[in-house]
């Protein structure tokens, strides 16, 4: 059985440890992707159906000033309950992974009532890190008032490099929670810490498979140019997906543990 790695590992290292531990592992999450991929496409779904109308009229006009207020209450509504449904499930196929190939296979249940007993940590957890980013919004927004309409797009090209920056620094709060027992605002500080002094060299690790998968996708959205098909290519690719990248956290988290110790 893969274990993870007891020594530090290069770039081509952890990548080559993440897709052993993804096929590893893969037949005891898939499942939980599939149902996440089934949940997230009923709610958007019923979402449509019922305010149909209101993206009808949306369309006609299409103008901000008409946009209608059910249509963004049922947007952002989407937004929260997916978000909701993703962190419980992305959740818990990381913590399956790790239980499965850490321990004697622990039993699904096992894991679905550790990462159920954590949700709240890990919700305040990711409150915290989308206040901050914008939070970041509102300070950058302020800029054109003082500097003038120029300062605009310098602002939102800021904030928008600050956004990836955070993103990739707090990107492991979710294993320190769910792992090593860290509080909401714990987890965060730490994150920053494991990443720091790293931060380009995490940023790779995950930027490069994200844009080989992202151009593979674009290429065969060219070639087939068919929308059904390219939504049942795009939902076959996300069942191996969010595994494979969840597998990739995980060992570069460890990797990035193993740096950190003196």
């Amino acid at each position: 059985m893969f274990k993870f790695a007891d020594s530090k590992l290069n770039i081509a290292e952890v990548w080559g440890a993440g897709f052993k531990l993804f096929k590893t592992t893969f037949g005891k999450v898939w499942f939980f992707t599939l149902i996440l991929e089934v949940i997230i496409v009923a709610i958007v779904t019923l979402i449509i159906k019922k305010f149909a109308g209101l993206f009808i009229l949306f369309r006609l006009t299409s103008d901000a000033a008409h946009v209608p207020t059910g249509l963004v209450w049922a947007v952002l509504g989407v937004f929260m309950i997916i978000g909701l449904v993703t962190l419980l499930f992305k959740s818990t196929i990381l913590d399956r992974i790790a239980t499965v190939v850490l321990t004697s296979d622990v039993s699904i249940s096992k894991s679905i009532v550790h990462v159920l007993s954590k949700y709240l940590i890990l919700l305040f957890s990711m409150v915290i890190m989308f206040f901050v980013i914008f939070a970041a919004m509102l300070v950058l927004a302020g800029l054109p008032a003082l500097l003038g309409p120029v300062a605009a797009n310098v602002g939102a090209n800021i904030w928008m490099l600050f956004t990836i920056f955070i993103s990739f620094a707090f990107m492991f709060n979710i294993p320190l929670i769910l792992f090593d027992n860290k509080g909401a605002m714990g987890s965060l500080g730490d994150s920053f810490k494991l990443v720091a002094g790293n931060w380009w060299r995490n940023f790779i690790v995950f930027f490069v498979p994200a844009l080989i998968l992202t151009m593979c996708q674009l290429v065969l959205m060219f070639i087939i140019r068919n929308i059904i098909a390219d939504c049942i290519i795009m939902g076959i690719a996300f069942i191996f997906t969010v595994p494979y990248f969840q597998s990739l956290i995980l060992v570069q988290f460890n990797d990035l543990k193993l740096r950190s110790k003196k």
